[in-house]
């Protein structure tokens, strides 16, 4: 009996495992209190248990799915979860069904509870739903595809009550028609691993991903492609706002659209202290359809806030476009704006080939690959942009560089071949060993506003400023 007991165990630590995230799982525990209530064969869900009205477990426990289950009429949840020290099994199944309001729900305060291995589909409010206060959730190789709904996953914590410590891996989020695809709201700890957003679509706006007033959250491997948002609005991938320490890995952005509106790849509100490494945003394009209303895209935006950091990130081949009279296309590959933000870090980013144009009459065109709006103490180090193009009927500007933040540095950067000027830099700013090629008409393409003077240093110019422009070169590639 011990040796099969033991056996069971390790099924089980098994299961965790593979769901939960390296640095959650040692925060599962008290997993023996399963075995100790159900010791024995796992507790089989079939279709006829669910009847109209779903079922609920109120019991800790190892609950398998064996039937595929479909609800014709009603409102239904179909699995209330009610106790703690739970597993679903889902066993590849699925939940779906016109009749199905909700495929999961896991009642507040409720703990160490995993889902994993099945499809919950059709559903019209939310796929899983978990309320305030749970923590120790772990969704792992769950399917949500196929609805029109409110979101198909939330995490529904509230101030003083925050959902924490939990994971969504390696699920596949795909073909949902929403204006929020994931919610989370007062959240910490939160890890969304190797996790696919495929297909889904927004009437209006869309927000794969929406975080608000949340810590300590991750979003690694995950991959947000050819999503797309049809009326005016916007189609932000990750939105996150108010939020603080925060990390995106390797995570992928591309052949997403805005038919009539802005597109972000991630848009940080009000972020402290995140990170961006290693994510790629490519092949994405915004439109404006409505006049006078400006199409926008950019991969990583806003990020007003203190102390964030982007490294190695890849950021190409974007557009927006427009054809009214009067309406303007922007594009910008990094945007730091916000009257106080300060010491954000680039670096390593390479930027390049992302275009817009505006072929109405009297309408402007702008690119830019990084963007400094405002702010104070930035870093920009070791980043390439290149070839930012934009075309109109007005004016059209396409600059690598453009900073209007204070005492910030720019070190060992290039920026060649765009429109107009490679580094465009208005206030007061040390610039170290960067390289600049042919830029548009403007040749060396540095162009120095500082306070006080007009200082436009092109080819063959002398340097005046040389405690702003330390070590530059100047060349044609």
């Amino acid at each position: 009996m011990k040796r099969w007991f033991n056996k069971v165990r390790g099924f089980l630590l098994l299961c965790c495992v593979c769901t939960c995230p390296h640095y959650l799982f040692s925060e599962i525990g008290n997993i023996t209190q399963i075995l100790q209530a159900k010791a024995h064969c796992p507790i089989i869900l079939r279709a006829d248990d669910f009847g109209s009205s779903g079922i609920i477990i109120d019991q800790p426990g190892y609950y398998k799915l064996c039937d595929n289950v479909e609800f014709a009429s009603g409102s239904v949840t179909a699995i209330s979860v009610q106790s703690p020290y739970v597993i679903i099994d889902m066993n590849t199944k699925a939940i779906y069904g016109a009749g199905l309001s909700i495929g999961i729900d896991i009642a507040d305060s409720i703990h160490d509870v995993v889902i994993k291995g099945g499809t919950i589909s059709e559903f019209s409010l939310y796929g899983i739903y978990v309320d305030e206060n749970c923590y120790k959730v772990f969704l792992d190789s769950i399917n949500l595809n196929d609805a029109s709904c409110t979101s198909a996953i939330v995490f529904n914590g509230t101030s003083g009550n925050p959902v924490h410590e939990c994971a969504i891996s390696y699920c596949k989020i795909n073909e949902i028609m929403a204006d929020v695809v994931i919610d989370v709201d007062y959240c910490s700890d939160i890890e969304i691993i190797g996790s696919s957003f495929n297909k889904n679509v927004g009437s209006t706006n869309l927000r794969l991903v929406d975080v608000d007033s949340s810590e300590k959250c991750r979003f690694l491997k995950c991959h947000f492609n050819d999503n797309a948002a049809d009326g005016l609005g916007e189609l932000n991938c990750i939105e996150a706002a108010t939020v603080s320490s925060f990390v995106f890995e390797h995570c992928t952005f591309n052949n997403n659209a805005m038919a009539d509106g802005e597109l972000r790849g991630i848009y940080l509100n009000g972020s402290n202290g995140s990170l961006i490494k290693e994510c790629i945003f490519a092949n994405n394009q915004s439109s404006s359809a409505t006049q006078g209303s400006t199409g926008l895209c950019s991969a990583i935006d806003d990020l007003n806030g203190e102390g964030n950091k982007i490294v190695a990130c890849i950021i190409t081949n974007n557009a927006t476009t427009t054809n009214l009279t009067s309406t303007d296309a922007e594009i910008y590959g990094i945007r730091v704006t916000g009257a106080y933000v300060q010491n954000c870090y680039i670096e390593q980013c390479y930027v390049t080939k992302n275009n817009a144009t505006a072929s109405g009459a009297t309408s402007d065109a702008t690119s830019y690959g990084i963007f400094f709006d405002a702010g104070l103490y930035h870093y920009l180090s070791d980043c390439t942009m290149l070839a930012h193009r934009a075309a109109a009927t007005g004016t059209a500007s396409g600059v690598g560089i453009y900073n209007n933040s204070l005492y910030s540095t720019m070190r060992q950067n290039t920026s060649s071949g765009n429109l107009t000027y490679g580094i465009y830099n208005a206030l007061d700013t040390i610039i170290v060993s960067c390289r600049t090629g042919y830029n548009g008409t403007n040749y060396g393409g540095i162009a120095s506003v500082l306070p006080n003077s007009t200082d436009v240093v092109k080819l063959g110019d002398n340097i005046t400023k040389v405690e702003r422009f330390e070590n530059l070169n100047i060349s044609v590639n």
